[in-house]
């Protein structure tokens, strides 16, 4: 009996193992993804910024007025 009951205890833990990595694969998936593309519209952000700078610049073939 005693033998019985570990072995539920067993296979209980095992099923809140198998669970809690899944819940927490989706989380890792999901935050990853966020972060993939937050660094790719942050770069794209930047690049939109400067776009205005880099006409400037081309126009007045000069970057002295910056300072």
């Amino acid at each position: 009996m005693f033998i019985n009951n570990h072995i539920k205890i067993q296979q209980t833990t095992s099923d809140y193992d198998r669970m809690a990595f899944k819940y927490l694969l989706w989380i890792f998936i999901s935050i990853s993804y966020w972060l993939c593309m937050l660094l790719m519209y942050h770069e794209q952000k930047h690049f939109i910024m400067m776009a205005p700078q880099l006409f400037i610049n081309y126009e007045l073939k000069s970057v002295s007025h910056l300072s």
